[in-house]
């Protein structure tokens, strides 16, 4: 995600830094080399896109994995909770 992020900053402020040497204006220097990292990035970071992506995906799977297994933990000491506070829950129901 570090290297994802250094290189589209980079992407942007290369192309800035050269037109604000050149003498182009500030909002002019801005919107082209943000247009131009923008476009550039789609080509040239396609592969570092895909990496974080992945690893968003992963992260997220992990998570959600684990979310499930504290809810289903949740559960079944609720469960037991209630069944230890319910006086009917050994069978003998009236």
């Amino acid at each position: 995600m570090l290297v994802y992020t250094a290189l589209r900053l980079l992407l942007f402020a290369v192309p800035f830094a050269v037109l604000m040497v050149a003498g182009v204006d500030f909002v002019w220097s801005v919107l082209i080399a943000a247009f131009g990292s923008a476009i550039t990035s789609i080509f040239m970071l396609a592969r570092y896109r895909d990496e974080l992506s992945e690893s968003i995906s992963t992260r997220s799977e992990r998570m959600r994995a684990r979310s499930v297994e504290r809810e289903q933990s949740e559960d079944a000491w609720d469960d037991a909770r209630r069944a230890a506070d319910d006086p009917s829950a050994d069978g003998n129901r009236a």
